[in-house]
């Protein structure tokens, strides 16, 4: 498919919200478009090809973005509440400071992204993986990341507060500062997680010899207890 320019995204925009439509860009090639601070809520891109773009400030919001390539693509500040990015490939992508908030990212693709101080509250990244983003400082509160990758991220500082945790890969994360009251840690895998006396742990739990065991979920770790006592 020819990739579109910008003029031609917003005649299709604009036509499409004339007749009371939805606009639709499926499949569409936009790499390595700019489309900074463009109106795009509620638009259908399934599969869409944005990698490279510029999208940083735009409107997102409840727009659908399932399984849409945006690798290296700017999203900072941008508003993507409510949005579909199920499956999408954001490998290496600029989400700093963007709105998450209750967004469904099942399964996404974060790999190396750059998400400090982003606004997830709510949102859905069961299965995610997140190897090495950058999560300093963003509000992961009430998030739920049942069975996420989080190896070696970066949550210094982070908002984990009610999150659900379970079953996640939070090996080598860097959890300096980061508030985890409430969370649900079941299952999950922190050896190697660093922390300092800012961390806020959820009630009852003991970081103690994370090497060794799993996290308990909300339970103190005992002495000679073994890891299948906890599955």
């Amino acid at each position: 498919m020819a990739k579109l320019t910008s003029k031609q995204v917003s005649e299709i925009l604009e036509l499409a919200r004339q007749n009371g439509e939805w606009p639709n860009l499926s499949q569409a090639n936009l790499s390595e478009i700019d489309m900074n601070g463009v109106n795009l809520s509620e638009v259908v891109m399934i599969e869409a090809d944005l990698g490279g773009a510029n999208l940083s400030q735009a409107n997102l919001s409840q727009a659908n973005l399932d399984k849409t390539n945006l690798s290296k693509t700017s999203l900072s500040q941008a508003n993507m509440s409510g949005t579909n990015l199920s499956e999408a490939v954001l490998i290496e992508a600029n989400l700093g400071e963007a709105v998450l908030d209750g967004a469904n990212l099942i399964g996404a693709y974060l790999i190396e992204t750059d998400m400090h101080k982003a606004n997830l509250s709510r949102a859905n990244l069961s299965g995610a993986n997140m190897w090495e983003a950058d999560l300093s400082g963003a509000n992961l509160s009430g998030a739920v990341i049942w069975g996420g990758i989080l190896f070696h991220a970066n949550l210094a500082q982070a908002n984990l507060i009610d999150a659900t945790l379970r079953g996640a890969d939070l090996s080598q994360a860097d959890l300096r500062g980061a508030d985890l009251s409430g969370a649900d840690l079941g299952g999950a895998i922190l050896r190697g997680a660093k922390y300092d006396d800012n961390t806020k742990w959820p009630e009852g739990f003991l970081p103690i010899d994370l090497d060794k065991y799993p996290a308990l979920a909300k339970t103190p770790i005992q002495e000679d207890v073994t890891i299948s006592d906890w599955s």
